[in-house]
């Protein structure tokens, strides 16, 4: 069989023109290792092989496309490969490729991402160091890059969060407050340690909106209960806040 025609296309490929009006879309360096050109002629057992490197060469560009777009680990190039090609001795090529010309670093990734969450989001460091897993990076990467996090940088960021919480939560007061907070700062990956380090030195007893909660729930309730009834579901509801029972007997005449 013998090439008649190469012709240029977009990027890096060619579309190769043989006498027997079959036509292959070969990538570059395909064309440059097996050095072919027109009137060079290829028989059925090149003709194969130049099929597989092509194949490929042709995984190895889609996932270097998908790279660029941003970081990712091993684990996730492995399954985007998985969802490319049913041919594992490929995908083993190519993520090996990869990792030799260094577009693949896990080291490289888990450090990128940490910083990118830790900076553009609310998540914790267990939070992040989770994620993280689930990206399937290595524990002892995970561990090594969760160094760069120290103790101040947790504890500055557990002061914003909190102080926006509980203008968030300003309905609520005591241990009720303090509790919601916790659990909140939990959900996002902070230590208890560190939360509670911060959290025991503030002062949860809000008489602040004590007064307008108060005057929310009696127009509320007003009508439909009165006298003692009345009395005891404002009360029951700011209990159920954490109001403290002194503060809300002072409300009453």
């Amino acid at each position: 069989m013998k090439i008649i025609k190469i012709i240029k296309l977009k990027g890096s490929k060619y579309k190769v023109i043989f006498d027997n009006n079959n036509e292959l879309i070969l990538y570059e360096d395909i064309i440059v290792k097996y050095v072919l050109f027109p009137n060079k002629v290829i028989d059925d057992k090149l003709l194969v092989k130049i099929k597989l490197e092509n194949e490929e060469a042709k995984i190895y560009d889609k996932c270097l496309r998908y790279i660029t777009t941003k970081l990712r680990s091993e684990k996730e190039i492995k399954t985007y490969l998985e969802g490319q090609i049913n041919n594992k001795i490929i995908i083993i090529k190519t993520i090996n490729r990869l990792k030799k010309e260094g577009q693949i670093n896990d080291y490289q990734f888990a450090t990128a991402y940490l910083n990118d969450r830790w900076q553009f989001s609310n998540a914790g460091l267990a939070k992040i160091k989770k994620e993280l897993f689930d990206h399937g990076i290595d524990e002892d990467i995970i561990m090594k890059v969760s160094l760069s996090i120290t103790e101040e940088m947790i504890m500055e960021k557990i002061i914003k969060l909190v102080t926006k919480q509980i203008k968030l939560n300003s309905k609520y007061s005591g241990n009720i407050l303090k509790r919601r907070i916790l659990n909140y700062m939990y959900n996002l990956g902070f230590e208890q340690v560190f939360v509670l380090k911060y959290l025991d030195t503030l002062n949860f007893k809000n008489t602040q909106n004590l007064e307008k909660e108060f005057k929310r729930l009696y127009d509320l309730y007003a009508k439909k209960y009165t006298d003692d009834i009345l009395k005891l579901k404002i009360k029951q509801k700011l209990y159920q806040k954490g109001y403290d029972d002194t503060d809300i007997n002072d409300l009453w005449p």
